[in-house]
């Protein structure tokens, strides 16, 4: 019941054209008449089963239409030469056969003449008290389709590249005089570029030195920074960047943080601010941070 319409073969329809009509009382019944009905045939012309349309053309060209016009299934019963044709055209989405518990030694093979497809059992169950069983399979290409259609870490990634290269920090506090030493750090990606590292060095002791490493989700759009530096300190944040900007959030002990920076138009500074909330809530002004690019 869970189908909008029916896409027959001409001899399977003209056979269920002749019987369906006859039934009516019961919801299946009701719902086969009066669906949406497709027929594929070069022959008929006039169809008389209710809400019937002859379609002869393109068979991919048309079927891709269909399957665009209706959001649950199109199903296929019986119709051989189409469900052959369908699963050349990769048109298929499922297929479901009844095995009966019978040896006819001979008899019409239901896939003679199709191209070789892959089927990947997805679910199978036995009904009535005869053995019969329906099996379920999805195309195996579909499958690979359906997994390619994920997406992938190349678009996430990109949105790294303007931290790419090397560049000078300067901290302090906001509106006051710069802390002394030089800071330098470099942005490069780990082999396989799936990975960027984060290697930073500040001319003072009282600054650590320090090494993270960047990654993406790429199914949730979502980044992380692992950070370590040399007090032996180790977090990690939430991260975001994307239309000049880029933020480094993380909460817990000993107190949440989170950092703003903002890319010049040139892509050449970076104008940051760190805040920190010891209670969690409350956020004060950490320091300030500018990136110049060198390199």
């Amino acid at each position: 019941m869970n189908s909008d319409a029916l896409l027959l073969g001409r001899v399977t329809y003209e056979g269920f054209a002749e019987a369906w009509p006859q039934r009516s009382g019961d919801e299946f019944s009701d719902k086969f008449n009066s669906m949406p009905k497709y027929v594929v045939s070069s022959t008929l012309e006039n169809p008389e089963w209710t809400n019937s349309t002859v379609i002869g053309g393109d068979l991919g060209e048309d079927v891709s239409k269909l399957k665009e016009q209706y959001d649950k299934d199109i199903v296929v019963h019986g119709s051989g030469q189409l469900a052959r044709g369908l699963l050349d055209e990769g048109l298929v989405d499922e297929v479901r056969l009844m095995v009966f518990p019978v040896v006819l030694g001979s008899g019409k093979r239901l896939f003679d003449g199709v191209g070789t497809h892959g089927l990947n059992l997805t679910d199978s169950e036995t009904v009535g008290p005869d053995g019969v069983i329906v099996l379920s399979y999805a195309p195996a290409e579909k499958e690979v389709a359906d997994q390619m259609d994920q997406a992938t870490a190349e678009e996430a990634l990109k949105e790294l590249e303007p931290l790419v290269g090397e560049w000078t920090l300067e901290a302090g506090p906001p509106g006051g005089p710069l802390w002394p030493g030089e800071g330098r750090v470099s942005f490069e990606w780990m082999e396989g570029n799936q990975h960027l590292i984060e290697r930073w060095r500040i001319d003072s002791p009282d600054a650590p030195n320090g090494t993270a490493v960047i990654g993406c989700d790429a199914a949730n759009g979502t980044y992380s920074q692992l950070y370590a530096d040399d007090r032996g300190v180790c977090r990690i944040y939430e991260m975001s960047i994307g239309d000049g900007e880029w933020r480094l959030w993380r909460d817990g002990e000993p107190f949440a943080q989170r950092f703003v920076g903002r890319f010049s138009e040139d892509g050449k500074t970076i104008e940051g601010r760190w805040e920190i909330a010891e209670d969690g809530s409350t956020w004060d002004v950490d320091f300030d941070l500018t990136y110049r690019r060198v390199g």
